[in-house]
């Protein structure tokens, strides 16, 4: 088996067979009883039914969370210590069986309103409960493919496996919050979508994370949808899921649905401005919907804009003494977004306005509007974004300078001894960001939070998020206007 594999199915089976972060519960499996848990937790019987007030006599149903009470002393975990719940779980092995030997720990209950602690109608199959002091729960359904025997499975597993150690940093930092947390995790390379689907125990999920193909999507929006189950879809977006689900929450919103507020954005941010489209010939069947769109608003509310076409791109000056714009504030609008454009157009649309001895530019500001495909490109126009003031909208960016990227990195590579995949986006870094954003979500409106995600905000480090009604479900409107400063910074703006 690879190493990456070994390494993956340690993770699944000690997060799924109750080894999680310092948090003292345990699921019911067939064949439990109280007083075989009892004896094996070592504590009374009428301790556990008091720390469980859901129990009815006896009863303890197989898929059941229940609440171990334990008086054991606090670990390094509970006092600060920043490995948390992955340190129990990638063990030196000569410590193991001191670590067995080790009580689990109870990390003190996060309040939660009042509303949380009674029984949750959703449907006329079945109640929700929301037990006092209970972890919150988390469901991840992937395509692991432990036993993966193809190049496509292969890709599938790396992608999966980024972005589940990704969440698990993320549930590691919520966990050293003092927010309890069980997950979850379920392959599909090796379950069928209706033996996942049919399992109980994710009945009891405040949210699942679903996979990377629509096709498997599809069947878990039902589920969530039918069993008032939150599902997040962190991958794929599909409007019609949205219309008649109030329990899907897609992050990977079709860049046309974002335009309206990237406009007013820019509107605003470039007020007073002259906007000039630059459109390259050559690419012309290249060119980006959005510079249409943008032209168009400018039409319907009279906004004075320019057309400059050309074969081979002209010097600024010249630009703008053709349109007689010289030393106005100016907006540029690379119509055509390919790199081949950006490779012919920048070496002569040089910007010549920006004294570097004052730090700020001459005569008119100018600036570049760039597309989200630029993100791709900037290690071969950095120069070019600096020097020629270059706004980038984008769903997803990651700021290599920004102190939260560095932490993340470092703990990725402390914990699973490789760099992150060079994709965009980077896969464990979005995990990270779904499980920071989520787990915060759910620890302040608990089960409900879905009704709550409009207007709620979470610091990121890669994906840009504030979610709107598209239909009954939730979609990402939010996004990232990248700025590279004259003066060689990199500012993230946040569009909502």
């Amino acid at each position: 088996m690879k190493r990456k594999n070994i390494i993956l199915t340690l993770l699944l089976l000690l997060v799924t067979t109750g080894i999680y972060a310092d948090t003292r519960t345990h699921l019911v499996k067939p064949g439990d009883t109280l007083y075989s848990l009892a004896k094996r937790y070592e504590v009374t019987i009428e301790a556990i039914q008091a720390a469980n007030p859901s129990i009815e006599g006896t009863n303890i149903p197989a898929g059941m969370m229940l609440i171990i009470p334990d008086k054991a002393e606090p670990s390094k975990a509970q006092n600060g210590d920043k490995k948390g719940f992955l340190s129990g779980i990638f063990k030196k092995k000569d410590k193991k069986e001191k670590a067995e030997k080790q009580q689990p720990v109870t990390i003190e209950p996060t309040p939660v309103v009042e509303e949380e602690q009674q029984p949750v109608t959703i449907s006329p199959l079945r109640q929700r409960v929301k037990v006092f002091g209970a972890p919150d729960n988390i469901a991840v359904i992937m395509p692991f493919n432990l036993n993966s025997q193809t190049s496509t499975d292969d890709k599938q597993q790396m992608r999966s496996v980024e972005f589940y150690e990704g969440l698990l940093l993320a549930i590691n930092e919520a966990q050293q919050a003092g927010q309890k947390i069980l997950v979850q995790t379920y392959d599909l390379g090796t379950k069928t979508m209706g033996e996942i689907l049919a399992t109980k125990s994710l009945l009891d999920a405040d949210v699942i994370i679903a996979p990377m193909e629509l096709s498997e999507v599809k069947p878990i929006a039902e589920f969530g949808k039918e069993h008032g189950v939150n599902v997040v879809s962190p991958f794929v977006f599909n409007q019609d899921l949205s219309t008649n689900n109030a329990n899907l929450i897609q992050l990977n919103t079709s860049k046309s649905l974002l335009y309206e507020n990237l406009t007013d954005d820019i509107l605003t941010r470039f007020e007073g401005y002259d906007f000039v489209f630059l459109t390259d010939s050559t690419f012309v069947s290249k060119a980006d919907p959005y510079a249409d769109y943008l032209r168009n608003a400018l039409k319907s509310r009279d906004i004075q804009h320019y057309e400059f076409w050309y074969n081979n791109p002209e010097p600024l000056a010249k630009i703008d003494s053709t349109l007689n714009i010289a030393g106005d504030n100016i907006l540029y609008i690379p119509v055509v977004n390919s790199r081949e454009s950006l490779q012919k157009m920048f070496p002569c649309l040089q910007c010549t306005t920006f004294d570097p001895e004052l730090g700020e530019l001459s005569k008119g500001q100018t600036a570049i509007l760039g597309y989200p495909e630029w993100v791709l490109y900037t290690s071969d126009f950095m120069d070019y974004y600096y020097d020629m003031n270059v706004y980038i909208f984008s769903k997803f960016y990651v700021n290599p300078f920004d102190e939260g990227v560095r932490k993340f990195l470092s703990d990725f590579r402390y914990w699973f001894a490789k760099e992150p995949m060079p994709l965009t986006p980077r896969y464990a870094l979005l995990g990270f960001d779904v499980g920071r954003y989520f787990l915060s979500a759910i620890r302040r409106y608990g089960m409900k939070f879905n009704e709550n995600l409009q207007g709620f905000s979470c610091e990121t480090l890669q994906s840009a998020m504030s979610y709107e009604l598209d239909g009954e479900g939730l979609i990402n409107k939010g996004l990232y206007l990248v700025h590279f400063t004259p003066s060689t910074t990199i500012e993230k703006y946040e569009i909502k």
